[in-house]
């Protein structure tokens, strides 16, 4: 039986383009390590929406290179330009002028590229909002946002992201997840020396961080879809003393995490800020430390540096010229 399929009309479309200005799309494949897929074909959207410009993504994840069969599709989308955050191994820490997006250009962001495909409307799709942008700041922005798209589609499912989980958005996240479909509520962990941590990202400084309140809070949750990414950086939080305290923190909640250990993709700010991936060895041991203690993980890198990956952009150079 032919799969029936999702496609936009001619006539939205029209309007959709009327109000955003696609500059470019930037198209590249790759083969990853990653968890259940190693291939992938993405497509990088480039946006003027009134002066500034976004970049949004659509992602095709295959088990192989033969791309026979296709294990997801994703939507990767930003919350807002620019991130309070400024994480210095991040491209948008380049960003000055930070505004938080509103619902209808997400929503518009989103129509846009869909009227670009022909998707399955029986099969699930998932949007991650883990662009340029932090749950820590835009939460009302994406619960707005989920409740509106969700009304129109509904085999989509969400993942959301941030670097300082409070008890109160955790709260509202888990109430969330009684009416949408969660894929990950992600935490992204660099360090626990907040010396060294807010010096790396800066926007913690002045916010009041503590995993251990993240730790507590998960250790009593019914959820179960927590992923912890830790982003792996050469002589910051490679080593095994690096190692032995992570695991001595997530210890309480070992059995309702996956640690997704993130190799750091290049950009001009992690340049600057003279960081650098850690090696692949150093991942290697770090996996199998977290095995022998009970811990799931998997390694998470691309093969081609394209561009393209977590934390990056297209217009990264173009963007720090103008600021």
């Amino acid at each position: 039986m032919k799969e029936k399929c999702l496609k936009f009309t001619r006539e939205a479309t029209m309007d959709i383009t009327k109000t955003l200005k696609l500059l470019n799309i930037v198209s590249s494949t790759n083969e990853f390590s990653a968890n259940g897929w190693s291939y992938e074909v993405a497509e990088k959207y480039l946006f003027d929406i009134d002066g500034k410009l976004l970049e949004a993504g659509f992602y095709t994840h295959y088990s192989n290179l033969e791309m026979n069969s296709i294990v997801k599709r994703v939507i990767e989308l930003p919350t807002s330009y620019g991130c309070p955050m400024k994480c210095s191994y991040c491209a948008s820490s380049c960003i000055l002028d930070i505004q938080p997006l509103t619902t209808e250009t997400l929503l518009l962001v989103t129509e846009y590229i869909l009227s670009m495909k022909t998707l399955p409307n029986n099969k699930e799709l998932l949007v991650t909002l883990t662009g340029t942008g932090d749950t820590y700041y835009t939460f009302n922005l994406i619960y707005e946002y989920i409740s509106s798209i969700s009304q129109k589609y509904k085999n989509l499912c969400f993942t959301i992201s941030s670097c300082n989980w409070t008890n109160e958005i955790l709260k509202k996240v888990e109430s969330m997840s009684k009416i949408y479909k969660l894929r990950n509520i992600q935490y992204t962990f660099v360090s626990n020396n907040n010396e060294k941590l807010k010096r790396i990202i800066p926007g913690l400084n002045h916010i009041n961080y503590n995993i251990s309140d993240f730790v507590s809070y998960v250790e009593t949750s019914s959820l179960r879809n927590w992923r912890i990414n830790y982003l792996i950086i050469q002589s910051v939080n490679d080593d095994d003393n690096n190692f032995n305290d992570f695991i001595k923190i997530m210890q309480p909640i070992k059995n309702k995490i996956i640690v997704r250990i993130s190799s750091l993709n290049e950009t001009i700010a992690s340049s600057n800020a003279g960081l650098k991936p850690a090696s692949l060895k150093r991942s290697e041991v770090f996996q199998q430390t977290l095995a022998l203690n009970g811990i799931y993980s998997y390694l998470f890198f691309s093969e081609q540096k394209d561009n393209i990956s977590c934390g990056q952009l297209i217009l990264e150079k173009k963007l720090t010229e103008l600021h």
